[in-house]
């Protein structure tokens, strides 16, 4: 009855009939007399029409904080602070910010008092608070933004979410590939990275992650071997390392002819446990690798003969090995000298042959293309997936661009295919899309980020633009816009994984 009675006499208030001050009467002796238990839940609801009583214009300021003290003190058991304030200031009701300021400890109180075993529930609550504190303090604003993002991460789990495993690696491999930046703010970005995956592990329901990591050591043993054997110390001491990355470390620091007895000091590290033979067949590749190298003289080598001799004995390895063909060749050319047999099989890789037969047919014939009418069917034929023309090639691409433009004058038909396949938000979405930063590269090129093209990238924009765009600009050379697009999407990635905890710390 409580509610009920509230909504009639708020009708009559908006006819006329009584003022608010007899709708306040009537609700506390409809409140006094109310049992509430733990199933009574009509706070929202009497909240809300509270909320608009307040919003009122012909009420004076000190009526409206009159009335919020009143509910503050006397109906704590429907009236949330937070909803209240939250709905007065999208009524844009007068003095709101002034209110807010003078209830914020009300406020804040509400919502301590709500906190929810429902992620969503605190997301939601985080970006109230945020709200409420717009044009008061952007500070704290922000903090309750980076609260319910962060929160929001917790609750999607990343588990297939490759905006940080993924995408801003992607971006990292082109900045050390192309030395866009000093070596020492690569190692720095390198570093935060790093970092970054491991806050991941921390706040998501995933606690490894093989393919970053191994992506990360990857790109370093071909950029900075010293940062590599650092990094690779902090691999294993947060456990994240699996056999492949092992493999890959291990394989690095033979060709570089590092000591037999560090390289060896790894295979402590690979999984025998899950993986016994996996682990077998990579230490008996790296033995052979340390053998077959220049690097080491006969005395060293001697001293992993009979590792390799053991290994290689039958029974350690009964499934066919997948080896580089010369490695395994060194291998069976090592149990013929040592009189062994030879037990293991190799599974020899199937290179398919380029299916590019379509691509060619279809480069040949836009590069013989004159009229408009022809383009047009061309572009139908690239668009339509059943014809399987994948340009995979720069070269081609820029005569496909250069075409379209010495024959309409714009690149408005690669742009309609590009919407079309909802790039760049989408890099997967066609066996073109992830190629698709190659004519769009080449268009900026050619007439700069003009309005059409920058009106294609907001309204199809979304997952994949940060990386799509800087793959764009690494096309065509741009290095200031590639450093510019990283810096942002790095800091973007920073603001989605951490809280303001890390912002504290790093602005001391």
């Amino acid at each position: 009855m409580l509610h009920q009675n509230l909504y009639c006499n708020y009708a009559k208030m908006l006819d006329g009939e009584i003022a608010y001050t007899r709708l306040l009467t009537a609700f506390f002796s409809d409140y006094n007399n109310t049992v509430f238990n733990r199933f009574t839940n009509i706070t929202y609801e009497v909240t809300n029409i509270f909320a608009l009583i307040i919003s009122e214009k012909r009420l004076m300021y000190v009526e409206r904080q009159r009335l919020i003290e009143i509910l503050s003190q006397k109906a704590k058991k429907v009236i949330h602070m937070g909803l209240l304030f939250k709905v007065l200031k999208t009524e844009n009701t007068e003095g709101c910010n002034k209110l807010i300021r003078r209830f914020l400890p009300c406020i804040n109180q509400s919502y301590q008092s709500n906190e929810s075993f429902d992620i969503t529930e605190n997301v939601k609550k985080y970006f109230e608070i945020a709200y409420l504190y717009t044009n008061l303090d952007s500070d704290k604003s922000l903090e309750y933004i980076r609260k319910g993002l962060n929160s929001g991460v917790i609750r999607h789990g990343w588990r297939k979410d490759g905006i940080v495993d993924h995408f801003l690696l992607d971006a990292l491999s082109i900045m050390w590939n192309k030395y866009y930046f000093e070596l020492q703010e690569l190692q720095g970005f390198t570093k935060k990275y790093f970092q970054m995956v491991l806050a991941i592990n921390q706040i998501t329901d995933e606690n490894y992650r093989c393919s970053a990591i191994k992506k990360i050591i990857e790109i370093l043993l071909e950029n900075d071997f010293e940062l590599a054997k650092d990094m690779m110390k902090a691999v294993v001491s947060n456990n994240l390392h699996i056999n492949e990355l092992i493999l890959q470390y291990c394989m690095a620091l033979v060709k570089v002819g590092e000591p037999v007895d560090e390289i060896v000091s790894w295979f402590d590290y690979f999984d025998i446990v899950n993986h016994n033979e996996e682990s077998i067949s990579m230490k008996l590749q790296i033995l052979l690798m340390i053998y077959k190298s220049d690097w080491y003289d006969k005395k060293e080598k001697e001293s992993i003969r009979d590792k390799i001799r053991y290994y290689a004995d039958e029974g350690w390895i009964s499934t066919p090995v997948q080896w580089d063909e010369d490695l395994f060749q060194f291998y069976l050319n090592f149990c013929q000298n040592e009189n062994i047999d030879a037990h293991l099989r190799n599974m020899t890789k199937e290179y398919e042959a380029e299916k590019n037969s379509e691509k060619n047919k279809f480069c040949k014939k836009i590069a013989k293309c004159k009229t408009k009418k022809y383009l047009q069917k061309l572009c139908e034929e690239l668009m339509d997936y059943h014809n399987h023309i994948i340009i995979q090639s720069g070269d081609d691409w820029d005569m496909i661009v250069d075409k379209v433009y010495e024959i309409d004058g714009n690149a408005d038909k690669i742009l309609a295919y590009m919407e079309a396949c909802k790039y760049p938000h989408d890099v997967y979405y066609t066996s073109n899309s992830s190629y698709f930063y190659m004519p769009l590269g080449r268009i900026i090129e050619k007439e700069g980020l003009t309005t059409k093209v920058w009106n294609h990238l907001k309204k199809n924009g979304g997952y994949g633009d940060f990386i799509s765009i800087i793959r764009a600009y690494d096309y065509i050379n741009n290095k200031k816009m590639c450093k510019r697009l990283f810096t942002r999407f790095f800091q973007y990635c920073e603001f989605l994984v951490y809280d303001e905890s890390y912002y504290e710390q790093n602005t001391e």
